[in-house]
């Protein structure tokens, strides 16, 4: 994306969107060490996170909602805050331990039983808090313009996080995919599968692979129901 886009053309609500908004604005400010750059770019990661979370918790309660619909305004007033959005989609899966397992779960259920070029990725909520509250601190007011906005180490500092925290957002959602894989979808065995990976900790992620291979070609015999794997807003059907 070229900056006259970011400046010129409408704004999008997508988490890629900010990624790469972000990238853009780190790109041109970086090398000089630029102030306003650092902080745009810092605003549109903030941005791309919470959409990133947002889009998880959309996925996880669409998905958990027997009509299969969309999610009420009830359900997005609930939503006031960062640290509350995060809250929210952990008491809907469960636990934030519960999330994670769900993640590998689909991770490997996509590699053993999808055609998926890419690998689903398993994104790290806490981490996502952290690079969150990390870019905050650019963000808000600084009371000692020394220590801060005049200070070249403070904004060599801005830039590396912004590195870190931009190619940890370009793992999880280009070089891998971003989805959900919607647990109405999967057969009773798979179903079954999962609530055993989930709930029993002794489990590992290689056990599950080592399992799945073995139960496929049962299930491809069956001409079961196609699987919903939902990418963000958008859903397809392998």
């Amino acid at each position: 994306m070229k900056l006259s886009e970011i400046l010129e053309k409408p704004r999008h609500t997508s988490g890629d969107y900010h990624v790469v908004a972000g990238q853009t604005w780190r790109r041109h400010g970086e090398k000089d060490l630029l102030h306003s750059p650092l902080a745009y770019s810092v605003f549109e990661f903030r941005l791309a996170i919470e959409r990133y979370v947002f889009e998880i918790y959309y996925l996880v309660l669409r998905d958990k909602l027997i009509s299969g619909g969309d999610l009420s305004d009830e359900d997005l007033k609930k939503i006031d805050s960062f640290s509350n959005l995060i809250k929210l989609l952990h008491e809907n899966i469960g636990n934030k331990l519960i999330l994670r397992r769900a993640f590998i779960f689909n991770k490997v259920f996509a590699k053993v039983f999808t055609p998926l070029r890419k690998r689903l990725s398993v994104p790290d909520i806490g981490r996502f808090h952290k690079y969150w509250q990390q870019l905050s601190k650019y963000c808000h007011r600084q009371l000692k313009p020394g220590i801060t906005w005049e200070s070249e180490e403070w904004i060599k500092k801005g830039y590396k996080l912004l590195n870190e925290v931009e190619s940890y957002l370009w793992e999880i959602s280009v070089k891998e995919g971003y989805g959900w894989v919607s647990k109405t979808s999967l057969t009773s065995d798979l179903q079954e599968e999962r609530e055993r990976f989930i709930n029993d900790l002794e489990i590992t992620e290689g056990q599950l692979e080592l399992r799945m291979k073995l139960i496929k070609p049962v299930l491809d015999l069956r001409a079961g129901i196609p699987i919903n794997i939902l990418f963000q807003n958008k859903k397809f059907m392998v």
